[in-house]
């Protein structure tokens, strides 16, 4: 049976349709541990998913959607199948059939950590904001959805950027060697020269933005020292042009979102990055500008205070889809 990686190029952006992401969404509860399948509902299944590409490719997105959004409840098995249970079966199915169906594409890939930041020594979830000390006094801010491993040895100070945005205070190196302070991305190193500076690594590339001190940043064959008040976008091919800094680029420290005359497609896809879940945006609306401070602990409200400044209202789908509709 072929897993994510074997499917066709683009598979993994396709749309599903509703009748399938249904009959995934049933057969992901029937195979739960919980509603004991027995060998023929197995076989079943199996054929299910070997008679059609899409098929399979329903049932890998169901697993990867309940696994981290928990939207079957390990309870509903076939235990105790009164009334009540079989209702809330239902609702479960359909809510798991209905994020199937509407996600947008490459959300799924965009929201599933890769096996190194699952694995990582430091980790924030959706939503979730973190300080950490490292061993020799740096500080290290995490945002939404990060990931991050540390190397700390007698010849250097290293964190390994999986995923997400860091904030980093390089503290002065009181070892002998003066160990240089880098952090490695996919993408490439940036290595600190005694500064404080904000990381960020999304999909295919990374960004680094300087607001003390300076960095240099290898990526690809080039090298570039980018110094306080400036930013650099790179990618494993190379370098982007050095660029002003966005003075409210590490706003969400404070657990704020900025957003400065922005197109409001550009201002979900930002917001979705601290939601459990994904917020479209219609195209007929994407365009519209945006412009304030956002409180991130709340993204609710946060949809609700732009329903009430722009010509749009939100629709909650689930608790896990809201969608951005014209008024």
């Amino acid at each position: 049976m072929p897993g994510a990686a074997d499917l066709m190029p683009g598979a993994q952006d396709e749309r599903l349709d509703p009748r399938v992401a249904r009959e995934a969404a049933q057969w992901l509860m029937r195979m739960h541990p919980a509603a004991e399948p027995d060998e023929a509902e197995r076989r079943a299944c199996l054929a299910w998913r070997a008679s059609h590409a899409q098929h399979e490719l329903a049932w890998q997105r169901a697993q990867q959607f309940n696994d981290r959004f928990v939207v079957l409840p390990p309870e509903l098995g076939k235990a105790a199948l009164g009334r009540k249970t079989v209702r809330q079966r239902r609702q479960a199915v359909t809510k798991l059939a209905l994020l199937l169906t509407m996600a947008p594409a490459g959300m799924l890939a965009y929201k599933h950590m890769p096996v190194a930041a699952w694995r990582a020594a430091y980790r924030t979830a959706t939503g979730e904001r973190r300080s950490v000390q490292l061993a020799d006094g740096s500080r290290v801010e995490m945002n939404t959805g990060t990931a991050f491993d540390v190397v700390i040895d007698d010849v250097q100070r290293l964190v390994l950027l999986h995923e997400g945005e860091l904030l980093i205070e390089t503290a002065p190196d009181s070892h002998g060697a003066l160990r240089p302070f880098r952090v490695r991305t996919d993408e490439g190193f940036i290595r600190a020269i005694g500064t404080r500076f904000n990381v960020r690594r999304d999909a295919a590339w990374s960004e680094v933005a300087v607001f003390e001190g300076a960095v240099e940043v290898a990526a690809g064959e080039g090298k570039r020292i980018v110094a306080a008040d400036e930013q650099l976008r790179f990618t494993a091919h190379g370098l982007a042009a050095t660029e002003p800094l966005v003075s409210h680029q590490a706003a969400w420290v404070d657990g704020m979102l900025q957003a400065d005359d922005q197109t409001l497609a550009a201002f979900a896809a930002e917001l979705t990055r601290h939601r459990r879940g994904w917020i479209r945006c219609d195209p007929a609306v994407a365009g519209l500008r945006i412009s304030g401070s956002f409180q991130l602990d709340d993204t609710d409200q946060v949809l609700r205070a732009v329903a009430a400044t722009l010509p749009v209202k939100i629709r909650f789908h689930t608790p896990y889809l809201a969608t951005i509709v014209p008024a």
